[in-house]
């Protein structure tokens, strides 16, 4: 039997907006809390490729907004474009708009013929 390695992820509400937004960095630059979750979805990616998995499942909300705005969007666009060879699977959040977010975001890294979307998950393989 072969191994398959996983890493998963859930729940990551990139967009979201902190009540206290900005945050004094160590050289008193100011960054908006907003940019670490961004920062860590990249970290996510980066793991994804140190660790060579296989698959990258993130489950619940990707995104914390119905409509995460255009730089959001091609941000995740460039990170998912990183890992070509990793199989991603997304299982989002259940509010019917989590479905048409992920699908559509999704549908710019991959051909069509690579899509499957179920009721609750997307599977995207063999990214261009």
């Amino acid at each position: 039997m072969k191994n398959i390695k996983i890493l998963h992820t859930a729940d990551l509400h990139l967009g979201y907006k902190f009540a206290d937004e900005e945050i004094k960095t160590k050289d008193n630059d100011k960054t908006p809390r907003s940019m670490e979750l961004n920062e860590t979805f990249h970290d996510i990616i980066n793991l994804a490729i140190k660790e060579k998995v296989e698959i990258l499942l993130i489950a619940g909300d990707m995104f914390e907004d119905e409509n995460p705005g255009k730089k959001l969007v091609n941000f995740v666009i460039k990170e998912f474009r990183r890992i070509p060879e990793i199989d991603i699977f997304i299982a989002p959040g259940n509010t019917p708009i989590s479905v048409e977010i992920c699908a559509s975001v999704l549908t710019h890294i991959i051909t069509p013929s690579s899509a499957h979307l179920a009721a609750i998950s997307l599977h995207f393989s063999g990214m261009p």
